[in-house]
C-alpha cells in the first residue's frame, strides 16, 4: 500500500507527463521539456518513498 503522500507524488507525476506529451504535440515551444522535468520529478519522488516503505528483509 502505498502512503497518501506517495500516491499524490504518483498522480501529480503522470499529470505533468500528460501536460508534457500534449504540450510537445501542439506546441515546438521549450515549455514542455519542463514539464517533462517536472513529471521525473514527481516520479522519482514516488518511486524512492515506496522504497523506502518496504520492510528490510533478513
Amino acid at each position: 500500500m502505498m502512503s497518501r503522500k506517495a500516491l499524490g507524488n504518483a498522480l501529480a507525476g503522470v499529470a505533468f507527463l500528460v501536460v508534457a506529451i500534449v504540450d510537445f504535440a501542439r506546441d515546438s515551444s521549450g515549455i514542455g521539456v519542463v514539464f517533462l522535468v517536472f513529471a521525473a520529478v514527481f516520479l522519482g519522488l514516488a518511486s524512492t518513498a515506496r522504497k523506502a516503505e518496504r520492510p528490510k528483509e533478513g
